[in-house]
């Protein structure tokens, strides 16, 4: 009967091997499902629609476009969230509202029984209207008697101007084209930068930098709240931030 198939060798040893082999390669099959299922089974390595399916069993929902690892730890601290009037409750209250990036939540801030919440905005032009929105996010879960102030960081302006030096044989279209990305990438440095955080000259210079034409970046000038300082890092308190200086902004000119 073997002869109507390709195994040829008719052997008791070699039946039993391609049996084992057979079963074998069904049981690796069902292990990897197991696997699979196994390791949906926990919030630590759940993802995707099993991390949804943990989620509703806690009653919390994802939210539109959130990432795993964000709402794995709003999962893992459901618990609190739901007994309300604790620090991580009111931190979570202040991350659900839309164009927040992070808070710093200061106890004791005006005596006890208060509490100051710095807000770290994704866009600094955008504090007044974000305040708003979580200190009513945070008034749903904060204690009876407890003072929650929500607060943004003291900003503190930079402006920059910067010369590049171009790369030999550089086309005048490329150079403009990496002057727009240069002020950019700039902008973006400065306005990303956490409270406390400070403004790094060598981490600004390699930010613009990036561009493949560009040889050498050369910092001209630097401002601080309108005032001319030295070209040197910049430092401020936890409770500031520094942002790109709306007057002065930043400039970029070619490096003659």
């Amino acid at each position: 009967r073997l002869e109507s198939t390709p195994i040829k060798d008719s052997g008791p040893g070699s039946i039993v091997r391609l049996l084992l082999a057979a079963v074998n390669s069904v049981l690796a099959e069902y292990y990897q499902q197991l696997q699979t299922v196994h390791l949906n089974s926990y919030v630590s390595t759940a993802s995707g629609e099993f991390l949804d399916l943990l989620g509703e069993l806690v009653h919390c929902k994802r939210y539109p476009n959130e990432p795993d690892d964000e709402y794995r730890y709003r999962i893992a601290n459901q618990a609190l969230a739901d007994a309300t009037a604790n620090r991580t409750a009111i931190r979570l209250a202040a991350l659900s509202v839309d164009g927040v990036k992070d808070v710093i939540l200061h106890e004791y801030a005006l005596g006890t029984g208060s509490c100051a919440v710095y807000v770290v905005a994704d866009d600094p032009r955008q504090y007044d209207s974000i305040l708003a929105a979580v200190k009513e996010s945070i008034e749903n879960v904060r204690a009876c008697g407890v003072r929650v102030e929500v607060l943004a960081p003291r900003l503190i302006p930079i402006g920059v101007t910067l010369a590049l030096l171009f790369k030999g044989g550089t086309h005048e279209v490329d150079k403009q084209a990496a002057v727009s990305l240069a002020e950019r990438a700039a902008a973006s440095y400065l306005n990303s930068l956490y409270p406390g955080r400070p403004v790094v000259v060598v981490d600004l210079a390699d930010t613009v930098r990036a561009s493949e034409v560009v040889a050498e970046v050369h910092i001209l000038k630097m401002t601080r709240e309108g005032r001319e300082v030295p070209v040197e890092d910049q430092y401020c308190r936890w409770n500031e931030r520094f942002v790109e200086d709306g007057q002065t902004g930043v400039k970029v000119v070619q490096a003659s």
